[in-house]
Formats: structure tokens, sequence, C-alpha cells
């Protein structure tokens, strides 16, 4: 009975707060700015690290298909944050915060600045936190995915320039290449990838100490390895690496392990688990930046669905092991020749080590794919 009655309070409260946030919406100014005339654009991608990645090439066209006079603006996530300046110097960054208070002060922010457009790149599936970023911008062209389910009416106000939702199986960059498309409607977006920038001279020289002191030479063979993803359905788990590193260890192949910020325990857990295998480094950093400057010397990564798979596939080839997330969605950039390697039954550990190891062999072999 207390649960049927707090569900009904929540609603109603939910339906009472919506219906103000309409009425606030019909006040805005309809979409008639033609889109040679922005001076400023809103990109809100406020969630995890992978899903950021799969943004890049939308908003980079929205960059290169605006003027030189027109601001880019960025909501990210807090870990995201670096990420994004690093990839667009030139634009205002604005974090995003988990809680209450840090969501009310970028709400007023926003609601203090001017936007001709902002694109949604978190609305799919219709999220409340990111639409009221996009009413608060008080943008009169705001792009995002409709929604089909419990929101089906709301989205279409609140997304005046809102685009169907596409089939579940369509890549995610896809995806955000057709809300870019929506700004500058009749405008066919390039579909290329592109080099991240070159990384801060302090991360470059970082980096080739530490290539140097584990003594890689011109010609040598680097692996990277990421054992540490905490999200269980996600991981392969750090037995079958342990199991991978001795495998390639034997094909003198040098190793680099590398772990993502809030990953030091797992670590500690597979340096313990690995203490009998020779040859494996561990880069010292969780930095992203430095991850990415190190990844560029890999031969490959070997690592599953995570944000720092992503990442590396912009600047390395990925071996990517995957769960019960779908490759067609999910799978990294194709800037490199990737693999991505699923069982039968979508769980991670049905893919054994020695496939992965007869991968890797074939392809850092010389003269072969």
């Amino acid at each position: 009975m207390i649960r049927r009655i707090l569900s009904w309070a929540e609603k109603s409260f939910q339906r009472l707060f919506w219906s103000s946030v309409l009425v606030f919406l019909s006040k805005l100014p309809d979409a008639n700015t033609n889109p040679s005339a922005y001076r400023s654009i809103l990109v809100l991608r406020p969630d995890r690290l992978g899903d950021f990645v799969l943004s890049l090439q939308a908003m980079r066209n929205l960059e290169t298909q605006t003027g030189p006079d027109c601001q880019l603006t960025i909501v990210a996530g807090k870990r995201n944050a670096p990420f994004a300046k690093f990839f667009f110097p030139k634009a205002r960054v604005k974090v995003f915060h988990n809680h209450l208070l840090g969501r009310l002060f970028l709400w007023v922010d926003l609601l203090a600045g001017c936007y001709d457009a902002v694109v949604d790149f978190h609305s799919y599936p219709f999220s409340t936190s990111s639409a009221l970023m996009a009413v608060a911008s008080r943008s009169p062209r705001r792009v995002g995915f409709w929604d089909e389910a419990w929101a089906k009416e709301l989205s279409r106000q609140v997304f005046n320039w809102g685009v169907s939702p596409k089939a579940e199986k369509v890549h995610e960059s896809a995806k955000s290449l057709a809300l870019a498309a929506r700004v500058f409607p009749g405008t066919k977006l390039e579909k290329r990838s592109f080099k991240p920038p070159s990384a801060p001279a302090p991360i470059e020289t970082e980096v080739s100490g530490f290539y140097k002191e584990m003594g890689v030479q011109g010609k040598d063979l680097v692996v990277g390895l990421h054992p540490t993803l905490g999200k269980k359905d996600n991981r392969w788990e750090p037995d079958r690496y342990v199991e991978l590193a001795g495998l390639l260890g034997k094909k003198k192949v040098k190793l680099v392990v590398v772990h993502g910020l809030g990953e030091e325990r797992e670590l500690e857990d597979f340096k313990r688990s690995s203490r009998n295998i020779q040859g494996l480094v561990y880069l010292p950093s969780s930095d992203l930046l430095t991850i990415l400057e190190a990844a560029k010397r890999f031969s490959l990564l070997v690592c599953g669905d995570s944000g720092i798979m992503h990442a590396c596939a912009l600047v390395t080839r990925v071996f990517a092991i995957f769960g019960p997330s779908d490759p067609s969605r999910w799978g990294p950039l194709p800037v490199h020749r990737n693999r991505v390697f699923r069982g039968r039954d979508h769980r991670c550990d049905s893919v054994k080590p020695y496939e992965i190891a007869r991968a890797v062999s074939l392809a850092v072999r010389p003269g072969t794919d």
C-alpha cells in the first residue's frame, strides 16, 4: 500500500513539474534562425567516456560546419571534461556534476547563456537530466531523439527539432551524426575519423621515459592489456588475462598493462595473481591522455567493452572481447583494423585465452593481418 502511495506521489510530482516546464517552453522563440547565422551551439554529452568518444565525430562536424565566430559549448561529465578540452581546445567546457547542487548550478549557468541551437546526444532513451539542460538553454532549436515510451509527447515538445528514434542495432556514432545533421538540414556530414591532437609536452616526455625505462626498441612488438575493468558484465576475468600474458610472453611480445581511473584495487589484485608472469610492465598512470599517448606505441590493445577501449581505438588497433553489449551498436570506431571477439552465449569468459593469443600472434607477425 505504501509503495502504491509513493509511486502515485512520484508520478503526480513528475506531471506537475513537467507541466510547469512546458509553460516555460511555450514562451521560447521559434527556430527561424538560418544555421549560417549561428553564433553559439550547445552540446550535451554528460555521460560515460565511451558514449562521449562515440559522439566525437558528430561534435567535430558541428565545429567545422559553423563559422569562426560561432562558439561551441560542451557539457561533459567531471571525468570527461579534460578529454573534451583536449579535443576541442576552443570550446567552452561546462562540467556536469551528478548531485543535486551541481545540477542546479549548471542549470542556472545555462539559463544565463544564449544559444542558437542545442544538441542533446544523451537523449536516447529520453533523459530527464539532459532534457532539462536543453530547456534551460532557452535555445530556439533543440535537437534530440524523440521518445516512444512514457515521454512520447513530452520529448516532441522539448526537442522541437527532434529526430525519430533509430533502430537498436544502429551504431551509436551514427545516431550522433543523425542529430548533428538535424542542426544543419541538407548538409551531408563527414563520417571519416580524425586523429587526436598531440599530447601536452609533459605527457609525451613521461611516456617516452616510461618506454625507455622498460627497454622498448623501435622494432619491438608492444601489446597493451586492460584487465582491470570494474563492470563485471563487460569484463573478461583477470585470470583469462593472466593466462593470455603467459602465452604471449613466450612469443617475445612486450606487454603493457593499463588501468582506468578508480580501478586501483583491481590493478593490485591483478598484480598479485600475475606475479609469476615474466615481462609484464604496468603503466603507472590512469590519466586518460597518458594512456592514449602510450597506446600510440601499441601494436594492439586487448580489452573489454569500456571507455578505455573506445578512446584507445582512436590511436591503435583494439581486440575487444564483448559480452552482453551488442558490438553492432557499441563496437569501437573503425579507425584501425579492430576485431571483436564474442561467445555464442554472449558471455565474455566464453572467449578462450588461446583464441586471443593466436589472433594476436597472427596480427603482429610481419606481412599478416
